[in-house]
């Protein structure tokens, strides 16, 4: 579903040699985009600074621009299908959420009921009904929730002691869901589960220092984390196939800072971060492989939208699709 580190200025799409090859393609900006979405094999979209809104009906080849009616920072997108989609940002003033149901022809903006100072990051809807956002304030990091497609939000209370972040989020259905963070006051990572759309929520992990970033899950069952440290990258993965009850942890070959994970299916899949790093499993995550991105910038995202079409983005602000 969705990934709270969302990628900067340049997308890239993998051609048919799955992963040998990655190539640049222009857009229609020089905007820092920061996240990309496909709804089907043809149908995508991606949020960037400055409210920057672009669609592509052809697979990535090429892309529009769209009016997002606002200016402010967009940093996370979901969709339902083709039509109706929500985006989420801020600039650290204000927070805000955008809705479509045209396919991006018009967005508006939601009223949300109360008054966000900050900013809000990565947004999920695992169903028409049912959304989650990551809040994110001076102070703490909060989820809000709503149950009509938006309408209303309400700021759910998942009880934790001390000082934290969250660093991505992952839903499976409206009912199942992960948070993944870092506990500031113990100095120790960890992943939350709720198994009742966010009323409720149990500790599953926390056995690796620093933090835990970007998530991924397949299903209900099988499932991949990063673990995340900014000034001690370990290049580890974590992986469940069990719903999080117990996790193993596997070497990627890269001691750079990994920022997100993608699985196309039950075998391939990759990950991606600091220094161009690009790593690759064909065996569910047990064994990876370094492949050569082409660049040595920061990679944030990636995201599949096909067997062999992928697209991920690099630091550098200058709005090149690649």
């Amino acid at each position: 579903m969705k990934r709270l580190f969302m990628f900067l200025a340049t997308l890239s799409i993998l051609q048919a040699t799955m992963g040998q090859i990655w190539t640049s393609i222009n857009s229609p900006t020089r905007n820092t985009l920061n996240d990309v979405y496909f709804s089907d094999s043809l149908t995508g979209y991606a949020v960037g600074i400055f409210g920057e809104v672009l669609k592509t009906n052809d697979g990535g080849k090429t892309w529009i621009k769209q009016k997002s009616m606002t200016n402010v920072k967009l940093h996370s997108l979901s969709f339902i299908d083709n039509n109706v989609g929500y985006a989420s940002g801020g600039n650290g003033f204000i927070g805000l959420i955008i809705k479509t149901i045209d396919g991006g022809r018009n967005w508006t903006k939601l009223n949300l009921g109360i008054k966000f100072s900050t900013v809000l990051y990565a947004i999920a809807f695992p169903n028409v009904d049912t959304g989650f956002v990551i809040r994110v304030t001076s102070e703490t990091f909060r989820l809000l929730k709503t149950n009509n497609s938006g309408m209303d939000w309400s700021d759910l209370n998942l009880e934790l002691d001390g000082l934290y972040c969250f660093n991505s989020m992952f839903f499976t259905s409206s009912n199942i869901g992960y948070i993944s963070g870092a506990d500031i006051t113990n100095k120790n990572g960890f992943i939350l589960k709720t198994t009742n759309g966010g009323t409720n929520w149990n500790q599953i992990f926390d056995e690796t220092p620093e933090g835990v970033g970007s998530l991924f899950f397949l299903d209900s069952l099988t499932g991949y984390a990063l673990e995340f440290n900014w000034g001690h990258p370990t290049g580890y993965i974590l992986r469940t196939t069990d719903g999080g009850e117990v996790w193993t942890k596997h070497f990627t070959g890269t001691k750079e800072l990994l920022l997100d994970v993608h699985f196309i299916d039950s075998n391939i899949g990759y990950a991606v971060g600091k220094g161009g790093a690009i790593v690759k499993t064909t065996d569910g995550g047990i064994n990876w492989c370094i492949q050569n991105s082409g660049t040595k910038r920061t990679l944030k995202s990636i995201y599949f939208n096909g067997a062999t079409d992928g697209w991920m983005c690099h630091s550098k602000p200058d709005g090149k699709l690649s």
